[in-house]
């Protein structure tokens, strides 16, 4: 955790306290980047004794804080998290108790959702970084996926199939507005280092081809690595 971001917890702790409001609990944290790269923060925060006790915090480029009670009544996922998403902010902080709150209330009202660019960003977020329906599970309490609502993009193709192995991952993708509307991609299951080398083809044919050697180069460049690592050091007595 970076220092700066340290500073927008201890803000937000200090607003609670100077508002006398010391049993608030964090839920999540916003930031998006302003003038000369300064971002500003939006931090949303609940009661522990009462959670329909709601108060979000903005704190500007020039430091100047707002301070907001928000009426049980008015929020909700769509209108607040998708819709900052949407507008630009991103997730620096959010607990995976958080993150099974909002899984929840998406899978309820995921018919009714307006803000679908907040909710791809929110469901991209959660594929970097690791906040699958295994983690979730981790919480021993109800399970719940909303994996199958999250349609992968990379410059506006949409990813349409993948191949993991290790931490090696190949992709094919289709855009029907683009002169060569499929492409593959090598790329890692977190998209940690984004996506390197694309092939593009008019034809999905010669793009699944491609997508097939690459798959397979990417497996035997894998078992090549693990013949090394497991092979013997002595040597092989023959008899």
């Amino acid at each position: 955790m970076n220092k700066q971001f340290t500073e927008i917890i201890d803000i937000a702790k200090q607003s609670f306290h100077d508002h006398d409001e010391k049993d608030m609990k964090i839920n999540y944290i916003l930031s998006r980047k302003g003038g000369e790269n300064s971002p500003s923060y939006l931090c949303l925060a609940s009661s522990r004794s009462d959670p329909d006790e709601i108060r979000c915090i903005t704190m500007d480029n020039d430091n100047q804080i707002n301070y907001q009670n928000v009426p049980d009544w008015d929020f909700n996922i769509d209108d607040y998290l998708l819709s900052d998403l949407e507008d630009g902010y991103q997730i620096e902080y959010m607990t995976l108790e958080d993150h099974y709150n909002i899984w929840c209330a998406i899978e309820e009202w995921k018919d009714d959702i307006q803000h679908q660019d907040g909710l791809y960003s929110y469901l991209d977020h959660c594929k970097k970084n690791g906040i699958t329906p295994e983690a979730i599970s981790l919480l021993g309490l109800e399970n719940v996926d909303i994996t199958n609502l999250y349609q992968e993009r990379n410059e506006n193709y949409k990813i349409i199939g993948e191949t993991k192995v290790g931490d090696q991952s190949i992709v094919i993708a289709h855009n029907p507005k683009s002169p060569s509307p499929f492409v593959t991609w090598k790329t890692t299951p977190t998209r940690t280092r984004g996506f390197d080398i694309g092939h593009y083809y008019s034809r999905f044919k010669d793009a699944y081809e491609d997508y097939k050697k690459r798959c397979n180069e990417m497996m035997e460049d894998h078992l090549n690595i693990q013949y090394r690592k497991i092979k013997p050091k002595n040597k092989e007595h023959v008899r």
